[in-house]
């Protein structure tokens, strides 16, 4: 799969956009022609002097930083709107491998939907946690993403930290993503001391842990609660450590309505996927569900390999 190609599959040239935090490797830069606003929790110069004293970023990539437009945290973006004419009317929004770092998933992705423009798109690159060195953690939960909106947190729970730096994983080198791929150095004391001395600053974290069986699970039933109206335009695999998921603004839409054929359905493709990390299968999923119709939707939500795993039509 071509991931650029992937990444800018709703991107237009000619319409306005707005890329999240994309450091030193923009998705839609401006010197290729994008017309595209750039927010980050740093400025421009704040960037600039981080990456000079990263020995992982080529002196020739620094160029690439683009001026940024906004400066905050992405969980805050509805607060663009008293800053940015172009709030309610972005055709697109773009962000790679930063949504799985956000404190409170739910509160962005309300604001990126207000942001965008009937039809527009939020298009994202996130970790699968079964392929990197999350591996050995949890997934994250609706109930997880819920607690966090309710509390209205503007930075991750420590634990996730612990939690996060106690399950840290390696890749081993024999090939293939399951448990024998991975291992993990560390040493609980070790982790829990550093841990306790760790600052109400922000600790940076991947805060969710997910893949797309998973994440789709998470965006169904956030429509059924009611917290998101986006609805899922397409899910997909790549040959990486990541997936991409694009998601549509669409108010003709009314609210998911709970149908607990698909709901069961989606649910065991989650439980499938969290024990084979290549993805769940149609055919073995579609076998519990009695509902003709949910079967067809489902086939084609869950086509393998790293091709589009979703379809608006639940």
């Amino acid at each position: 799969m071509d991931r650029l190609a992937e990444m800018r599959r709703f991107v237009s040239k000619d319409s306005l956009g707005l890329e999240v935090a994309p450091y030193f490797n923009p998705l839609t830069p401006r010197w290729e022609g994008y017309k595209c606003h750039i927010l980050d929790v740093f400025p421009t110069e704040k960037l600039h002097e981080l990456a000079k004293v990263d020995a992982n970023i080529p002196n020739n990539m620094i160029e690439n930083i683009e001026p940024v437009d906004y400066v905050m945290s992405a969980t805050e973006i509805a607060n663009l709107k008293d800053t940015s004419p172009a709030f309610g009317s972005y055709a697109y929004i773009v962000s790679s491998h930063n949504f799985e770092h956000l404190p409170n998933p739910i509160k962005f992705l309300q604001g990126a939907y207000a942001a965008l423009t009937p039809g527009g798109t939020l298009s994202m690159a996130i970790p699968d946690y079964r392929r990197c060195f999350d591996r050995f953690r949890m997934p994250t939960r609706v109930a997880d993403w819920v607690r966090w909106y309710d509390e209205d947190r503007d930075n991750p729970e420590p634990s996730v930290w612990l939690d996060s730096n106690l399950h840290f994983a390696k890749e081993t080198g024999k090939r293939g993503y399951g448990p024998n791929s991975f291992y993990s150095q560390m040493e609980p004391a070790q982790v829990f001391e550093h841990y306790r001395t760790l600052s109400s600053d922000y600790n940076d974290a991947h805060v969710t842990t997910t893949c797309p069986e998973l994440f789709n699970l998470l965006m169904y039933d956030l429509r059924v609660m009611g917290l998101t109206k986006f609805w899922v335009a397409s899910l997909s695999y790549s040959d990486r450590n990541e997936f991409f998921v694009h998601l549509r603004k669409d108010d003709s839409k009314a609210q998911e309505a709970f149908n607990p054929d698909t709901r069961n359905a989606l649910l065991r493709a989650a439980s499938f996927a969290v024990a084979e990390p290549q993805g769940a299968s149609g055919d073995w999923i579609c076998r519990h569900v009695k509902s003709k119709r949910v079967q067809r939707s489902l086939r084609k939500i869950f086509r393998q390999p790293s091709a589009y795993l979703v379809s608006e039509n639940h």
